[in-house]
């Protein structure tokens, strides 16, 4: 009747399907990203900091093209607090990992 809790982040089984190619489009991605980064940095001899930069840029500018474009078109960001507490059960509140705190 409890359900178990189920982490968002990646298991040791998600990364030894990974590395196993069980999940072949994860791999095939995390390939790339590390083909791409080695070129950066030993080909064009760019430095490290300049590439993260670039990431960090990449990933701010996109969320803040998302937020507006949500804006736009009047749609209701999606609620990941929400969604995390839906996936953790019941399990936490029960006590059934420690002691409660009531």
């Amino acid at each position: 009747m409890s359900e178990t809790y189920q982490s968002p982040l990646p298991t040791s089984d998600t990364l030894r399907d990974i590395f196993l190619w069980k999940k072949k489009k994860q791999s095939v991605l995390v390939l790339l990203i590390a083909t791409a980064t080695w070129v950066l940095l030993e080909v064009y001899h760019f430095n490290f900091l300049t590439v993260f930069s670039w990431a960090a840029m990449f990933i701010v500018t996109s969320l803040f093209l998302w937020g507006n474009m949500l804006r736009i078109f009047k749609k209701e960001p999606p609620n990941l607090l929400r969604k995390l507490e839906g996936n953790r059960g019941d399990g936490f509140r029960d006590g059934e990992y420690g002691p409660s705190m009531d």
